[in-house]
């Protein structure tokens, strides 16, 4: 068996995740980062990333719509204990704190013009 090559093993294929509307991220241990591809079928579906933190000071994620619409935003951040905040844009960075489970809302931005994104991609990032 082939040894992948040292930029394929530092940059693993996404998660399809575009038939889930709830998804669990599991990050390695260490600075690391995971790709996910996402679809939004509808103008009032979400879709929830829980994002599990355990001893890491900061969540930093980015959508990236794979059509040319931008009307995609990070709507919510739920924090283990339950605060909230948002909405945001295509780009959110905060400190975490609290280990536990963070939650990731993705939906439409309704104050946007024009078609409806689709599918997307989304880095998440623990530092």
């Amino acid at each position: 068996m082939a040894t992948p090559a040292p930029e394929q093993a530092a940059n693993p294929a996404p998660i399809d995740a575009r038939a889930d509307s709830t998804v669990t991220l599991a990050i390695a241990a260490g600075d690391s980062s995971v790709v996910m591809l996402g679809e939004l079928k509808s103008l009032n579906q979400h879709v929830t990333v829980n994002v599990p933190v355990q001893d890491k000071r900061q969540l930093t994620a980015s959508l990236m719509p794979l059509d040319s619409l931008h009307n995609i935003r990070f709507t919510q951040l739920i924090y283990p204990d339950g605060k909230r905040n948002g909405p945001f844009g295509k780009d959110i960075s905060v400190d975490t704190p609290q280990n536990g489970q963070y939650q990731l809302i993705i939906a439409h931005s309704l104050m946007a013009e024009g078609g409806l994104a689709k599918e997307f991609k989304l880095r998440v990032t623990l530092k």
